[in-house]
Formats: C-alpha cells, structure tokens, sequence
C-alpha cells in the first residue's frame, strides 16, 4: 500500500493544512519502521482514524499508536470489546489476555466460539456474549451512540451475503498491544439476522434518557455472570462458522 505523508490513510483528509475539512483531525500520527538507516513510513493517520484497527494480522499492533510499544501494559475496564467497526472490518470481538503461555494460546485458538447476545430495553443497550465452548459465558457491552462517527458503521439488515456477517475475534497481548491469534469467520444467517435488527432499533431509540442508569447497568454486568443468568436471558446465540 502506497501512504501519502500528508494524507490520512483511511479517510483521505489532508493533514497539511489546518482548516474546517480537518479541524477535528490532529494531531497527525505518522509511524516508522527503521532498518539499519532506511525508515520505512508505516502508517499516517488523522486523530480519529488512529483509533481504528487496520491490521488484523497476528503480530501486528492493533492499533497504530501502539507501535514499538512493547513496553506498555494496556489497562482497561474490561479485557474484551466489541464494536461493529466502519472501513469493511465489520465485527470484531478483541481479548486482551497478559502473556499467555502456549497452553492458552492453544485454547484460544482451537476452542469452538460461541456468540449470543441479549438486550437491556429500558436502558437500550445491547450485550453481546461470548464462550469459549464449553467454558462459562463472558459479556461486552456494546452502545452504538457512544462511538465517534469514525469508529462507528451500521450493519446491514439483511446479511444475506457472507461478507455481511464476517465476524473477527481476535486476541491481543496487553503488553504492548499486539495480535497474537485472529479467528475470521461468519454469523450463522439466523443470527445475524436478529442481531443485526437488534442494532438498528438501537440506532433508531437514541441515546438512554437516563444516562446513569445506563452506567449503571453496564458497571453491574458481571452479576449476569455470577448469577449465572446469561444463558436464560439471551436473545439468541450461534457458533462462528469460521473459514
């Protein structure tokens, strides 16, 4: 791929000049690989586009402000996220796990994935669940209005077409935020089907009215886990069908 110095690499802003086309966009992210004395220029992107995953290839960063971040430990809330992401991803389901050794890469790799997903109406929210089969059910929430307009993209409603329904799962070490296994494979017709509904009239409902009611909803999730009410509660489910 050929990378413009002065040009985001995804959404083609030019990052040259600072104006209204732009004004949200920086600051500019450029990354270099260096070989002996040749850099070679790896990625440009505007401030917005830098949050989005780009290559989902094993070893790679999983975004591009982790390069040559080796030393970096990634804290977050949860070890997991969902989004249904813009620039033909699609779904992606990321894992973040601390070193694993080759017994859980293992694991992770060649266990069956099972995906369902329920729906917290009062609140509109929507939680997408996710076994290792036949380990215990794990959840991620997922709230489409809370993502900028540049991390966000809106399934289609009827996935006829299997590129309608690719989903990723991918695992990335939290030192340093590299992929180490990506598992690409397709939603179950039937499925996709109600969960791709499922986010249009998430769309359509707007943002929760209360705002700390959602919060807290989310901050409380595990209890689905503790109480082991997921399985009950879910919508409906499916095993990726993986290539």
């Amino acid at each position: 791929m050929s990378i413009n110095y002065f040009f985001c690499e995804l959404c083609g802003t030019q990052l040259l000049h600072r104006d209204d086309s732009n004004e949200n966009k920086f600051p500019v992210t450029r990354r270099f690989e260096n070989n002996g004395e040749i850099e070679t220029l790896l990625t440009v992107r505007c401030a917005e586009c830098v949050q989005i995953p780009y290559w989902l290839t094993e070893g790679n960063p999983s975004r591009s402000y982790r390069f040559n971040a080796d030393g970096v430990t990634i804290l977050m809330e949860l070890n997991r996220e969902y989004n249904y992401w813009s620039h033909r991803i699609g779904h992606l389901l990321e894992l973040y796990v601390s070193d694993p050794d080759d017994e859980d890469l293992a694991y992770f790799r060649n266990s069956p994935i099972e995906i369902g997903f329920l729906i917290e109406e009062d609140v509109n929210l929507i939680v997408l669940a996710h076994r290792f089969s036949p380990d215990d059910w794990m959840v991620t929430p997922y709230q489409w209005h809370f993502y900028k307009d540049s991390v966000r993209a809106v399934p289609p409603i009827k996935p006829l077409e299997e590129k309608d329904r690719k989903f990723t799962v991918a695992v990335i070490n939290d030192k340093g935020g590299k992929y180490l296994i990506i598992r690409e494979g397709v939603l179950p017709l039937e499925f996709a089907t109600a969960f791709h509904n499922a986010i249009h009239k998430q769309i359509e409902s707007g943002i929760p009215a209360d705002i700390e009611k959602y919060r807290h909803r989310v901050n409380n999730l595990f209890e689905l886990l503790m109480n082991n009410k997921v399985d009950s509660l879910l919508i409906g489910k499916g095993f990726i069908e993986e290539n």
